[in-house]
């Protein structure tokens, strides 16, 4: 969108739309997170490499999916937080693009460190490492694991706490429903993704089950992890604000005829963004492109029995949930990049 183009759309649209600043401070204390936050992502983009790719890798797209839905299984039975198993994924993929190859017979052993060191660095009480090896069906045991928690924590240089999907996705959502409850004029037409009243939290809950799935696929690892949360929050909101269609979405957006709520959508989202995250609607372009692909895949809330047990809505909405279709709907996705000819990594 020109300067020209949103100048009109501002002056057009009704002015009970357009949201006030939030005071200097708020600003400023906002970008200082923001820049360490990015300088921390982008040190992330420098570590991750395209290890599936290395002569002679026993690993697979495949595998690497097979891994990464057991490591989700045992965090939601476990009652793990969402920020639990997306930091430990991102050990797995840093860890790999460090050593390149490894022997088949660890890598579940991989998978089980890696949670044992994210749940150090996330969870308020700890499992006993006993679980962890009983999980894995005698293939390692607790020395193993301990083992290689000194190997892995010295092969990636004690950095094992990066900004991961969960960690943007809580922090972009409480920034939107900030920015809507601040302003008077966007509370009664803009949907929020902490608020029972209106949606029943389906939106957050449906932009982590976006992220669970997207997590599996080995090819969102060469996009920005805050841009591709940013672009599941802007179809997600769209959609439920009747912006565009489910149909628009699983076409690319190309076939929209674009009306006044659309534009001013496009309006007061462009100006959220800028305002905390300095970025434009035109910056998510490639992430919108990719995000489309996982609106047609199967959906399940399946909250493992410790979300009974959550003393309030924000902490039952952090633990990490099951999705007994999982795998399916990662192959739903391959299958439709398939289709429009857009899979760099052909899975084995």
């Amino acid at each position: 969108m020109s300067l020209g183009e949103e100048q009109q759309i501002m002056n057009t649209t009704s002015s009970t739309f357009i949201p006030k600043y939030t005071s200097m401070d708020q600003i400023n204390q906002n970008f200082n997170l923001l820049y360490f936050l990015d300088r921390k992502t982008e040190h992330l983009r420098t570590l991750i490499s395209d290890y599936m790719s290395v002569p002679g890798t026993p690993l697979n797209i495949k595998k690497r999916v097979i891994l990464l839905s057991w490591m989700q299984d045992f965090c939601a039975t476990n009652g793990f937080k969402r920020d639990t198993f997306h930091s430990a994924s991102i050990l797995v993929d840093v860890y790999m693009s460090k050593v390149k190859v490894i022997d088949m017979n660890k890598y579940q052993l991989l998978g089980a460190t890696a949670m044992l060191i994210a749940m150090k660095n996330e969870e308020v009480e700890f499992l006993p490492i006993d679980h962890f090896s009983s999980s894995t069906a005698g293939a390692c045991s607790s020395e193993d694991i301990r083992d290689f928690e000194k190997q892995m924590i010295k092969t990636l240089s004690w950095k094992v706490q990066y900004p991961n999907l969960a960690y943007w996705a809580n922090l972009i959502t409480k920034e939107w429903d900030t920015f809507v409850l601040d302003n008077p004029n966007l509370r009664d037409s803009f949907h929020l993704f902490r608020n029972d009243a209106q949606l029943g939290y389906s939106l957050f809950k449906n932009l982590f089950l976006f992220l669970d799935v997207m997590t599996l696929d080995y090819i969102h690892l060469k996009y920005n992890e805050k841009k591709l949360c940013l672009s599941l929050c802007y179809l997600l909101l769209g959609l439920s604000l009747q912006c565009f269609s489910l149909d628009n979405i699983l076409h690319g957006l190309s076939n929209i005829q674009p009306n006044g709520s659309f534009y001013t959508f496009n309006t007061v989202f462009n100006f959220f963004i800028k305002l905390r995250f300095n970025l434009e609607l035109d910056d998510l372009r490639n992430e919108i492109e990719y995000s489309v692909l996982f609106f047609d895949i199967y959906y399940d809330y399946n909250e493992s029995h410790f979300a009974a047990r959550a003393e309030t809505e924000e902490e039952r909405l952090q633990l990490q949930t099951k999705n007994k279709h999982f795998i399916e709907s990662i192959k739903k996705v391959w299958d439709r990049r398939e289709a429009i000819n857009e899979n760099p990594f052909q899975p084995n």
